[in-house]
């Protein structure tokens, strides 16, 4: 992905690298031409290239544009359709805006076999979590997950805590608390491997159990019901105190049989 953006030309310089086929010859000196996948900025400047080419193919693919516009994460797009039309017009749109910058589409998971390129994988990762496709379902990846066998040291409450790669926030009311649990431990002075008090490792070996729990707990990727009728509304709250803060969403469909559906 990122090799096919350009580097500015005034930055190139700083691209520079020694290299030497032979420990026998004097290095030269060579120019990355193209975004490295090395560069800090690299995730954000390849996608602000995906954005340009939704801007200008927008009055020629207005739904495509919009889907990357939205729908786009570094090298990941995830979104949905009502129907295999709709999305099958919508891939065969994105791959032409891609194609003119020569980004290419691995592969494209659907729980439609229609469009599902995946070779029948139920499974998918998807930002940072697991997709079962026929379900609908998303899951931790619990590969990814595992306790403090290291011994109990800030550092490796701080490597334990890092596995947790949320980003769209399915469980922020429950990690926001190993954060707090973190920031004690900074303000409590202790080095990097210094080995823990009990009752503070108590507190972790909680945290762990805590995730463990979370291993088995599922959510729906689809927030409207098939029976819904109308547009959904939104309800948003929001709270804070001394430690943190927070806020969250509902959305709140009628459905056919005139009940209401919280989610």
């Amino acid at each position: 992905m990122f090799n096919q953006v350009l580097v500015n030309p005034d930055d190139q310089v700083f691209h520079s690298f020694l290299w030497r086929s032979d420990k026998s010859e004097t290095p030269s000196v060579f120019q990355w031409l193209r975004l490295n996948f090395g560069d800090k900025p690299a995730p954000d400047i390849a996608s602000n290239a995906i954005n340009y080419l939704a801007k200008v193919s927008q009055v020629e693919f207005p739904d495509a544009a919009q889907e990357l516009r939205d729908h786009a994460y570094v090298d990941d797009i995830a979104g949905s359709k009502s129907n295999s039309t709709e999305a099958k017009k919508i891939t065969k749109e994105i791959y032409t805006i891609l194609g003119k910058g020569k980004f290419q589409i691995k592969v494209w998971h659907s729980n439609c076999s229609e469009i599902d390129q995946s070779g029948g994988e139920s499974f998918t990762d998807l930002l940072g979590h697991k997709w079962d496709k026929q379900e609908g379902k998303f899951t931790f990846k619990k590969e990814n997950v595992v306790g403090l066998l290291e011994g109990f040291s800030k550092r490796n409450c701080l490597k334990f805590l890092a596995q947790l790669w949320d980003p769209i926030g399915l469980v922020s009311p429950v990690t926001i608390k190993f954060r707090i649990d973190l920031q004690a431990l900074w303000s409590s002075g202790y080095s990097w491997d210094d080995i823990l008090p009990e009752s503070i490792q108590q507190t972790w070996l909680e945290n762990v159990q805590t995730i463990n729990d979370l291993l088995s707990f599922q959510f729906d990727r689809k927030l409207k019901p098939s029976n819904a009728v109308g547009v959904p509304q939104i309800h948003g709250f929001s709270d804070g105190g001394e430690q943190a803060y927070g806020g969250l969403e509902e959305s709140t469909s009628v459905l056919m049989l005139e009940t209401l559906l919280v989610v």
